[in-house]
């Protein structure tokens, strides 16, 4: 059940970035190797800024209540992107971006620069995940799931509409349900919740 439960997560509809508010206020009809270059020449001058002014809609995404508390924050001897803060389970965001496919390079800054801030959201925004790296997500949000303080971990890909060119942002894979609630409640919080809904 929990497989089934994880892979149902990939699955998720796409969050539009509205015209208005893509870097250059535009549509984009470009050849799939370049099309995210075009838009945003480079990761960390371009791409990083635009994404801290826009928080929102990775909060669309993944119904998280994101506010920005920092950008390139030193972490684990590098920089995290974009740090943030979660105020329904207040807890803090580190979010790991590139403008090209996942690589094992961000994986593992993903992972040490969540575990230096103590960050118990982690969020992972690529062109392309491949199945080693959606397997590898799966199995860190199973490992953190009987942790007290352990982290939950959302994949979010950059994509665009076949049709209009428009770029869209997509929830590619996300904690399940259990794995969410354990970071969302406390224990005391969850108890009742379940109690809850044994009674219906």
């Amino acid at each position: 059940m929990r497989l089934q439960e994880a892979k149902s997560a990939e699955n998720r509809g796409l969050r539009t970035l509205p015209a208005s508010r893509t870097p250059l206020g535009e549509s984009v009809s470009m050849s799939q190797s370049n099309w995210i270059r075009e838009t945003w020449q480079h990761e960390a001058n371009d791409f990083t800024p635009w994404l801290e002014g826009h928080l929102e809609l990775v909060s669309d995404c993944t119904g998280l209540e994101l506010h920005h508390l920092g950008t390139e924050v030193a972490a684990a001897g590098g920089r995290a992107d974009i740090v943030a803060w979660e105020s329904k389970s207040k807890s803090k965001v580190v979010i790991e971006n590139q403008i090209e496919a996942a690589n094992t390079r961000h994986f593992q800054q993903l992972i040490s620069y969540g575990e230096d801030l103590q960050a118990r959201i982690r969020i992972w925004i690529a062109a392309h995940f491949s199945k080693k790296f959606r397997r590898l997500i799966i199995e860190q949000n199973w490992k953190n799931e009987s942790k007290p303080d352990g982290a939950i971990y959302y994949l979010l890909r950059i994509d665009r509409s076949a049709d209009t060119g428009q770029l869209l942002l997509s929830l590619d894979l996300g904690p399940t349900k259990v794995q969410l609630e354990r970071i969302l409640f406390s224990q005391e919080e969850r108890n009742i919740r379940r109690m809850l809904m044994d009674e219906f």
